[in-house]
């Protein structure tokens, strides 16, 4: 049975319930376009079987089975940040439209408040990668500017040269 985290603290029978009440799926090819940047995005999509690839410049990030992407457009009803392709044939994905999700949070709102806690857990995850990955570049342009421009690091720092 497949593990949906953005359904996580549900009994996992009621994930394949709620993937037929709530969304529509869609199969694609390996390298079929699922989205691209700028495409209106008002749902949040679950791979249900193959995988996905997000591209964001030179970003590359690979969703699996039971993973649920495009929860920013979901949430602010903006454009798409990145486009996202089908790895492998036969990729499946389900697609919960923001009109879905006001019908379970008028029907079901502890299924509502658990998918978005679930939602907000996910972001708080990517953005503390995110924090990483820019203080980890942050130091190496730091150390590279320290290397080509000694007198600016003493400056900087406040040490005497």
């Amino acid at each position: 049975m497949l593990r949906i985290r953005l359904l996580e603290g549900l009994d996992e029978l009621q994930h394949d319930d709620f993937i037929r009440r709530f969304t529509t799926t869609q199969q694609y090819q390996a390298g079929e376009v699922v989205t691209l940047k700028g495409d209106s995005g008002t749902a949040l999509l679950i791979v249900l079987s193959g995988s996905v690839m997000i591209k964001l410049g030179t970003f590359e990030a690979t969703f699996s089975p039971g993973d649920f992407l495009g929860e920013l457009a979901f949430v602010d009803g903006k454009p798409r940040s990145a486009r996202i392709l089908a790895v492998e044939d036969g990729t499946r994905i389900a697609h919960l439209s923001r009109e879905q999700m006001a019908v379970i949070q008028s029907g079901h709102p502890a299924l509502a408040i658990q998918i978005l806690w679930n939602i907000n857990i996910a972001m708080a995850e990517r953005m503390r990668r995110t924090n990483d990955a820019m203080m980890a570049l942050s130091a190496k342009t730091q150390t590279s500017l320290a290397r080509r421009f000694p007198w600016l690091a003493r400056l900087l720092l406040g040490a005497q040269g």
